[in-house]
């Protein structure tokens, strides 16, 4: 609308229009005031065609309904327009489009979809969009896409990309040749890819890629599919990017899922001195190969390692390290082992060679050396200048000459300033016939049971009760679950979301059913049954978990659950909350029509045993 002097200028127009026509006369003064008239009536607001009022955007609605002339039609058609009008501002203001939103208010949903949705769904509307969603699609996982799909959405993006995921079978649909310069061409800016990696009998042609890509990637992790006739050629493919003409800064070898075991080994005569690799994480089958491969990467600087155990009889000459020829990195400031197979000794003698440049050191290792905290101090915290980060836990036996309790390990740990500010745990594991040793705060792998023997631990701090904030998911395993227990994993683990229970060798006391009105294991969202127990157990503990969602278990423990649940209104009502299902069954004993009765609101995923 217009301002009310517009709005009263305009009405003047029409009212001397009007007031002119009445008084007409053939004077040729009166011929000038009409064609004074008519040019007024062409600029007025109000323009007459074929009989019907159309009104401009300039004047406001009142004004324009005031001076129609008196017809019905030519009101209720003016109604009409404006209130057409009025619905379609409206509509716009509760119903904004895409584009509408702000730059900030994109990340608020695009975080919720994948790169391929996103792809699929936003990529070439407009510039404006695809400068937005350039940061959610330039790293994409592609591993579980149709061929059809990837020649359909992919090909307008390669040039964006910068990491990828893909599976073996999907190699050469992505990267159609093995020529440098044509990868290049297709994908500018790739310079990261994780790889699902199966060894097939066209290997040639696998290595054809590999050679491609260890000059032209920064970073390259291979995801080997667990196969104990593969070990060989996964031996072939790490020594082919080990090698001194790999340009690759970054390279991660790891197994596809958590029940495979790749373990890799070298000789010494198979490695050339590499000088660009800084970051490597990889599995080693014996603890030597981890002296073979330390010897030749100058320019280390991460290194997380695994270690699967230790030879018989192994003669390697450990001390060869300390040879002054020995090539080794002077940068090495993060080191991870993982360890089932490195005496403390061969430890020692490794972090020796690192201990003027180590910032970061985690260890967790099985070993047969008795270990303390005057032990430590003098072998690693007082001969690290740069130290800044020790984590550890020590699962150690006892030599049965030796006679030592966990008090007397614990009281260790005051020799030194250092244990003031640095808080160490220690217990005892009967099952096991270890000592268990570790720095606090503690977070546990997955696989790591915890058994009942916990609750009997030492501190070498007066802060009591303990707290383990960081710890959220353990594992019970070859232990009796009882109240005690209980009250402490709910006591100490305070944020833990996730419990895996192995029924085959737990068991349920009596006294949690007894008093179960006092546990209250309410952060539990996840749960994992392996096996099944004997009588109700796994059916009792799961009632104590009143917020679960995800459920892991064999097909008999659900037929299980299904055989209660009608006569056990709580198990009812928590069968109801859980949202995710996973069900590792038998051929013969899966019941659809049952499941979903018993679990109305759950996604079910089946997995054959």
């Amino acid at each position: 609308t217009m301002s009310a002097n517009n709005n009263a200028q305009s009405s003047g127009v029409y009212l001397k229009a009007n007031k002119r026509r009445k008084h007409s006369s053939s004077s040729s003064a009166a011929a000038a005031a009409d064609k004074n008239q008519s040019n007024e009536e062409t600029n007025s607001d109000v323009v007459r065609n074929k009989g019907v009022n159309f009104v401009s955007t300039t004047m406001n609605q009142s004004t324009v309904l005031m001076y129609l002339k008196k017809d019905d039609n030519s009101v209720t058609s003016m109604k009409q327009f404006f209130m057409k009008a009025d619905d379609e501002k409206q509509w716009k203001k509760q119903n904004p489009t895409l584009m509408s939103l702000a730059n900030e208010l994109f990340e608020l949903f695009l975080i919720f979809l994948s790169s391929c949705d996103i792809v699929q769904s936003l990529i070439g509307i407009n510039e404006r969009l695809n400068s937005l969603i350039y940061s959610f699609i330039h790293q994409i996982d592609v591993s579980k896409k149709q061929d059809q799909w990837l020649n359909k959405y992919l090909l307008s993006v390669k040039p964006l990309i910068t990491k990828i995921k893909f599976h073996h079978a999907q190699l050469e649909t992505l990267f159609p040749t093995t020529t440098t310069t044509t990868i290049q061409d297709q994908y500018p800016r790739l310079t990261s890819i994780i790889w699902i990696y199966e060894s097939n009998l066209n290997s040639s042609l696998d290595v054809a890629y590999l050679n491609v890509f260890k000059t032209k990637l920064f970073s390259l992790c291979l995801s080997f599919k667990s196969n104990p006739d593969n070990n060989n050629i996964y031996n072939n493919v790490a020594l082919l990017l080990l090698q001194d003409d790999s340009l690759i800064q970054c390279l991660t070898f790891k197994d596809n899922n958590n029940h495979s075991f790749i373990w890799l080994s070298f000789e010494s005569s198979t490695l050339k001195l590499n000088q660009y690799l800084k970051e490597l994480n990889i599995k080693l089958r014996y603890a030597h190969h981890l002296f073979i491969l330390i010897r030749n990467l100058l320019k280390l600087e991460f290194l997380n390692v695994e270690i699967c155990g230790a030879i018989k009889n192994d003669i390697y000459n450990y001390n060869n390290i300390e040879n002054p020829t020995a090539t080794l990195s002077p940068v090495l400031k993060h080191l991870i082992i993982n360890s089932h197979g490195l005496t403390y000794s061969n430890l020692i003698l490794l972090l020796k060679q690192f201990q003027q440049s180590i910032q970061l050191l985690k260890l967790d290792m099985c070993i047969q050396d008795h270990v303390n905290g005057e032990i430590i101090t003098s072998t690693i915290t007082s001969t690290m200048p740069k130290l800044k980060e020790l984590q550890f836990v020590f699962r150690f036996t006892m030599n049965k000459n030796v006679n030592i309790n966990t008090d007397e390990i614990i009281s260790s740990f005051s020799s030194t300033s250092y244990w003031l500010n640095h808080a160490v745990m220690c217990f005892y594991e009967e099952l096991h016939s270890y000592f268990v040793l570790l720095s606090l705060p503690w977070s546990t792998k997955e696989s790591d049971p915890i058994t009942n023997d916990i609750i009997n631990y030492r501190t070498n701090t007066t802060t009591l009760p303990l707290k383990l904030m960081n710890m959220y998911s353990i594992y019970l395993n070859s232990t009796t679950i009882d109240f005690k227990f209980l009250k402490f994993i709910q006591d100490t683990f305070i944020h833990f979301k996730k419990i895996t229970i192995c029924w085959y060798t737990c068991s349920l006391n009596d006294d949690v059913i007894e008093q179960k009105t006092q546990i209250n294991l309410s952060t539990i969202q996840t749960l994992k049954y392996y096996g099944i127990s004997c009588n109700t157990n796994y059916i009792e503990f799961l009632l104590l978990l009143s917020n679960v969602r995800r459920l892991f278990a064999i097909s008999s423990i659900i037929q299980g659950i299904n055989r209660y649940i009608s006569e056990n209104e709580k198990l009812c009502s928590v069968c109801k909350q859980i949202t995710y299902l996973h069900i590792y069954k038998n051929l013969h004993d899966y019941n659809n029509d049952e499941i979903k009765k018993t679990f109305p609101n759950a996604f079910v995923s089946l997995k054959n045993i």
